[in-house]
């Protein structure tokens, strides 16, 4: 059920309507969206296991920056996502440190300041 209700379809639907309505979601454009996943991607991406499926990558940054930019709380969040609040919490404080912690060092203040 969580595929058909994922932050990824309607950022895809956000694309493809137009750079605006991308950039207004997340406060980003998908440029800068898509090189913060490639940064982040190693540490923020989980396996699949005999239990679940993991929650993406993409997801999980896209659910961070949509929290983070909104305001919204988690239960709003849930019903956007179709993610618990508990599994939710985690997403965002572990995206947002380790986002923090990458930007903030010196390699990925350079990496961020040369795009």
């Amino acid at each position: 059920m969580r595929n058909r209700f994922t932050h990824e379809h309607l950022l895809n639907f956000l694309c493809d309507s137009g750079p605006e309505d991308y950039r207004n979601f997340l406060r980003m454009d998908q440029e800068n969206f898509d090189y913060l996943l490639d940064l982040l991607r190693p540490d923020i991406e989980k396996k699949d296991t005999k239990m679940r499926e993991a929650i993406p990558a993409s997801q999980r940054l896209s659910i961070t920056l949509r929290y983070l930019s909104s305001g919204m709380d988690l239960e709003d969040l849930k019903l956007t996502s179709a993610i618990a609040p508990q599994t939710l919490h985690l997403i965002i404080m572990e995206t947002s440190n380790l986002h923090r912690q990458t930007l903030l060092s010196p390699l990925g203040l350079i990496k961020y300041m040369s795009l």
